[in-house]
């Protein structure tokens, strides 16, 4: 005999149960099976209906994360024009003082010249103790605009060598790189935007924007993956940042060079380099601190 197919369900009564059946039992077996059939689809739709709820409250949540983050970021933008403003402004006032300055030093001396010498020199001393004030202001007003820029860029990460298929929106070429290559869930994350940019080397690469660091960390926690891959992650750093960490790790490649043994960790300002702490100053320039590694604990 051959095995009974299991989607093909019995009937709920055959030919047999009916012979012999009264109108009033023929009813009732009816009224018993549209009665199955209401509660089952009841059934399917609270299911379909709960479901759709808990999407809607996801999109919601998503929603309200990139109104935030579109929020912060137009913050920002006001606060980086402000900068910029001030930083003009500060510029011109220097360039003011210094021709100032030169020119005085270039005016002629002449004996018929009813000049009082220490006059002069009293106001120079002047515009040059107001040239150093703005200059120092200047540097403020660089540091700021840096604090900010680093604070715009904080969610981003940088999808290097990732780029759109034929047809393909840049979201839809990050979504498939979390999905088929980091092998991760697209859910997980909560991305307000994504371009196309230039990674390492000049080549393209997309830009994902992020509603939280939590979706950054996600990402980064997935990059074993990227092994034997074309592609890796990025932090987005700004200009100064990438000076930086370009310095370091030109150093890093002369170490290696000279011990290919040696175990070295690159950060944006500062690595560490078998054990001891090499640390970027204002100027670029490498400082090395020595790392005191703990005390081992006695024996009990």
């Amino acid at each position: 005999m051959g095995s009974k197919n299991p989607a093909l369900k019995p009937a709920p009564f055959d030919d047999e149960e009916l012979k012999g059946k009264t109108d009033h039992d023929l009813i009732l077996l009816l009224i018993r099976e549209v009665r199955a059939l209401t509660n089952q689809t009841s059934k399917t739709n609270r299911l379909f209906e709960t479901r759709f709820k808990e999407i809607e409250s996801k999109l919601s949540e998503q929603d309200a994360k990139i109104k935030d983050q579109g929020s912060r970021l137009t913050k920002q933008e006001s606060k980086m024009k402000r900068l910029e403003s001030q930083l003009v402004d500060q510029e011109m006032n220097c360039k003011y003082h210094e021709e100032m300055i030169t020119n005085l030093q270039k005016r002629p001396t002449s004996p018929v010249q009813n000049v009082n010498s220490d006059q002069i020199e009293t106001k120079l001393s002047s515009i040059t103790t107001q040239l150093e004030s703005r200059s120092l202001e200047l540097k403020r007003i660089q540091h700021q605009m840096e604090i900010s820029d680093q604070e715009s860029r904080r969610t981003n990460i940088i999808i290097n060598e990732l780029t759109p298929n034929n047809g393909e929106s840049s979201w839809n070429a990050a979504e498939r790189f979390v999905r088929q290559v980091l092998k991760g869930d697209p859910n997980m994350i909560s991305p307000t935007g994504t371009k196309i940019i230039k990674g390492r080397a000049g080549k393209q690469s997309t830009l994902l924007s992020l509603g939280s660091v939590e979706d950054k960390a996600y990402l980064y926690s997935l990059v074993r993956n990227l092994k034997g891959t074309n592609f890796s992650l990025d932090d987005d750093l700004t200009p100064a940042q990438r000076i930086k960490k370009n310095v370091l790790l030109k150093r890093r490649k002369e170490l290696l060079t000279q011990n290919p043994k040696s175990k070295i960790k690159v950060n944006v300002d500062r690595m560490e380099v078998d054990g001891q702490l090499w640390k970027l100053n204002d100027s670029n320039e490498i400082i090395q601190y020595n790392i005191k590694k703990p005390n081992p604990s006695p024996s009990l």
